[in-house]
């Protein structure tokens, strides 16, 4: 598969750019970015999951941003595991699951944010 997913340097600050399609397909699922050096992300609106594991281990995680009008409806276990330069992280409106230890050992983790209107149906005690 030719992915044309795109890391941008920007004033020495790396950027995941996950782009809505590739190949002409939507992307719907993110996963498979353990341990991965880059600081900030942005996922597409596209995107309903996030994998498990999906950045887990990635140290200089610092800021994840989700495109207006985002479709996440699904946080997988241990998601955001040890990303320890996480601080604060805006969750969309349109997420429902939050699974077992999405944000575990986030040490920084200070402000988990929900936007208006937020549905959450289930969500795991151990998520932090």
């Amino acid at each position: 598969m030719d992915l044309k997913i795109k890391i941008k340097i920007l004033k020495k600050v790396f950027l995941l750019y996950i782009p809505d399609e590739i190949n002409g397909k939507k992307v719907v699922s993110v996963n498979g970015f353990k341990n991965s050096n880059f600081e900030r992300v942005l996922i597409p609106a596209s995107v309903e999951s996030i994998g498990n594991e999906a950045f887990s281990g990635c140290v200089n995680l610092e800021k994840v941003f989700f495109k207006d009008g985002s479709n996440l409806t699904c946080l997988g276990a241990r998601a955001f595991e040890s990303c320890y330069k996480l601080e604060t992280i805006f969750l969309p409106h349109s997420l429902e699951f939050i699974h077992d230890a999405a944000f575990l050992n986030c040490k920084n983790l200070k402000k988990v944010f929900f936007e208006k209107n937020c549905d959450i149906k289930k969500l795991i005690l151990n998520c932090i």
